[in-house]
């Protein structure tokens, strides 16, 4: 494996055939840009996370419906993008502490950096955005 190749690591919600598919299309997005990409549906628990990082050594973590705030152990040097897709009944503001924080719908982006990102982020660098849903049949069909 070359030493500069970007590792990320995805993880999505459960082994559901939507969520296989889903992460099947972003690992190959991914991989298309040069990423080397490892991961699996399903979000790890404290020891399964801290052992997977151990050995597949991600730079990046990509997670859905989860934020570093729900996972304070997870090392400091890997960087952690949320994808919120369903605030799953909590409040934006559960959602924080990423490193990246991308909302499904941009009203919700919008509104969250209104509203938090300066109370909930200890830096300014913390990006909050919108990752909107995207078809892209180059990607799935090539």
């Amino acid at each position: 494996m070359n030493n500069n190749t970007h590792r990320i690591a995805i993880f999505l919600p459960r082994p559901t055939p939507f969520y296989i598919t889903l992460f099947q299309g972003i690992k190959k997005g991914f991989e298309k840009v040069g990423f080397t990409v490892s991961g699996q549906v399903e979000n790890l628990g404290r020891d399964a996370l801290l052992k997977f990082c151990r050995k597949f050594k991600p730079h990046t973590i990509f997670e859905m419906n989860r934020s570093r705030a729900q996972i304070p152990w997870l090392p400091k040097e890997i960087v952690h993008i949320a994808w919120i897709v369903d605030l799953l009944g909590n409040r934006p503001e559960h959602y924080r502490n990423s490193e990246v924080i991308y909302f499904f719908e941009e009203p919700l982006a919008r509104t969250y950096n209104d509203l938090y990102h300066v109370k909930f982020h200890k830096t300014p660098e913390t990006l909050v955005d919108w990752l909107p849903p995207r078809f892209c049949a180059g990607c799935i069909f090539s």
